[in-house]
């Protein structure tokens, strides 16, 4: 089966890929907050020491990245589903996700770029940084000055793949070849991985197949809540040697689960929730350098593991909403009104194909 025009849906698809999923942002609000978690964590034991023993636990939160990237699968997907595949599309399509990722991005990677440049040896031991990596977030042998920013290598190369076989015409057969490639070699998880064919990249996938079955109203609701459940109990039973794919894929059928429950309206997002989904990709760039910052001054106050966990997730939390406001927000709507609407007009006046 070809991706020959994502617009070719079942009645009502249309429809469905037009209405924003207020659950999707609640799943972005949780993954960040997972991850900032996992990550203060991580640095009030290591600056402050002293946490307790319910702490490994909080190691959990590293599963925000898996949450994101079965999210981002499902959100790419569902929101072209409407779109003719021809060139113009393609270039629109990497243009939106690109003013996306790294508009709101550049400001913190090139200054902590910086930061670490003008103060040698504060980086995390080990973590040599490429200048080339750190503006373009594609693959090299060195990672992005922002330790997170390993995420969005993934993220952008899954966006390109993504346009290129849409492009081609090829979206199915080329996702089970990328598939069947990962799966084969099987590289591990992580920032050290290879960034095209690391096992992780598969929830991305997972991600498209369940937007898929929901806008098709294909999601048999027991069987699916029962392999969400069984994936996931299986991930968290298996012990730390269990690949978190394990837990992807249990996020995946949840998802759709959840998503064809909001389709029907059974499901009511608080707005606080939302608030945090929106400012939920904020968060997640500005947290971890302002973790090194806050548990050093708990540390320097000579408080305890608790309110540097406390001070640290708060003040990332606070940072993010203020950043989302402040300059994501209002530079992604001046760009959209610079770059993409005259792109979206272009897209329009373009002929129809089949």
């Amino acid at each position: 089966m070809t991706f020959e025009n994502p617009g070719r849906a079942p009645a009502g698809s249309a429809q469905r890929a037009g209405r924003v999923l207020n659950i999707l942002q609640a799943g972005r609000a949780l993954a960040a907050l997972a991850v900032v978690i996992h990550h203060a964590n991580i640095s009030a034991t290591n600056l402050i020491g002293g946490a307790p023993r319910f702490s490994e636990f909080l190691g959990y939160g590293a599963l925000g990245v898996d949450f994101f990237f079965v999210l981002s699968g499902f959100i790419i997907y569902y929101s072209s589903a409407d779109s003719r595949p021809d060139r113009e599309w393609v270039i629109g399509f990497l243009l939106r996700r690109g003013i996306r990722i790294y508009i709101p991005y550049w400001p913190l990677g090139i200054a902590v770029a910086l930061f670490y440049l003008s103060v040698p040896g504060i980086g995390s031991p080990g973590h040599q940084f490429g200048w080339f990596s750190t503006l373009t977030l594609l693959p090299t042998d060195k990672l992005p000055a922002l330790l997170p920013a390993w995420t969005l290598q993934h993220e952008v190369f899954f966006y390109l793949v993504f346009a290129m076989l849409i492009w081609m015409r090829s979206l199915w057969i080329g996702l089970a070849v990328w598939t069947l490639a990962m799966a084969l070699l099987w590289y591990p998880n992580g920032p050290e991985s290879n960034v095209m064919l690391a096992s992780m990249n598969i929830e991305f996938v997972a991600g498209i197949m369940a937007a898929f079955l929901v806008m098709r109203d294909k999601v048999p609701t027991l069987l699916f809540s029962g392999l969400a459940i069984g994936f996931l109990v299986f991930y968290f039973v298996g012990g730390p040697s269990t690949n978190s794919l394990v837990f992807g894929m249990g996020v995946a059928f949840l998802v759709a689960v959840a998503a064809s429950f909001e389709l029907r309206g059974r499901i009511h997002i608080p707005s606080f929730v939302l608030l945090l989904g929106n400012a939920s990709y904020a968060i997640y760039l500005i947290h971890n350098p302002l973790l090194a910052v806050t548990t050093r001054l708990v540390r320097a106050m000579d408080l305890t593991w608790g309110m540097a966990m406390a001070v640290g997730i708060a003040a990332s939390t606070a940072a993010g909403i203020a950043y989302y406001f402040g300059y994501e927000r209002p530079s992604l709507r001046f760009a959209h009104r610079k770059l993409i609407a005259p792109r979206m007009a272009i897209e329009r006046a373009s002929p129809s194909k089949s």
